[in-house]
């Protein structure tokens, strides 16, 4: 059995018996993309990209988290999925991130997650309030010291959901307090086999940045 097939098997383990259940009549769709996982040429890899996109609800976010995990193990010190970034946020962190975002929208400024991250991090925390909405990262990776946070998403997304994303990215940074690594990501291209359309990134995230797509995830 390939490393990557190895790899699939470790995600059917880790489903208890509900996931199992949930995901019982897509059994075909399932093997056929660890069949996929094996695959040597392009035309392969397309054809696994093609079979996620219609299977549709089946492979969604819980899958995609699940398959994060099973993949990272062997990789980082630390990996979770539902991950809780810390509940509390200041206003001033909030007045932060509202104004980053407002000028972001207005096209005064560029998206720049350094930049962004700077600044939140030197709003003003103390006095901050208890705030569970947009707490929990879909995945949470600790690797080489290093704080990766993920939302993980399969749809093709609004402009609402875009501002929403990118609010969470920075609160996640108010959260924590320091800089860390924060990600919107798409696991696979819904948009395959055409290049994903940045111009649907409404100047708010910047692939390879706080945007990832397919296979830079």
């Amino acid at each position: 059995m390939g490393a990557n097939r190895r790899m699939f098997a470790n995600i059917l383990t880790r489903m208890d018996d509900k996931f199992a259940e949930r995901y019982l009549r897509f059994e075909k769709d399932l093997n056929s993309i660890a069949t996929m996982l094996d695959f040597k040429s392009a035309r392969d890899e397309n054809n696994l990209i093609s079979l996620f996109q219609q299977a549709g609800k089946a492979v969604d976010r819980e899958f995609f988290r699940e398959l994060s995990i099973a993949v990272a193990t062997d990789y980082c010190e630390q990996c979770y999925g539902e991950f809780g970034v810390g509940a509390v946020i200041s206003q001033d962190q909030r007045r932060v991130i509202k104004k980053i975002m407002q000028d972001l929208i207005d096209g005064k400024r560029q998206p720049n997650l350094l930049r962004e991250s700077e600044e939140v991090i030197a709003a003003d925390f103390q006095n901050g309030e208890y705030q569970a909405k947009r707490s929990y990262a879909d995945f949470y990776m600790l690797r080489d010291g290093v704080e990766y946070f993920f939302e993980l998403t399969t749809v093709r997304p609004d402009m609402d959901f875009w501002v929403n994303s990118k609010t969470k990215l920075l609160e996640w940074v108010a959260r924590r307090k320091k800089n860390i690594k924060v990600f919107l990501a798409f696991p696979y291209n819904p948009y395959h086999p055409q290049p994903y359309d940045r111009f649907t990134l409404q100047n708010l995230l910047k692939e390879g940045e706080d945007f990832l797509v397919g296979k830079d995830y």
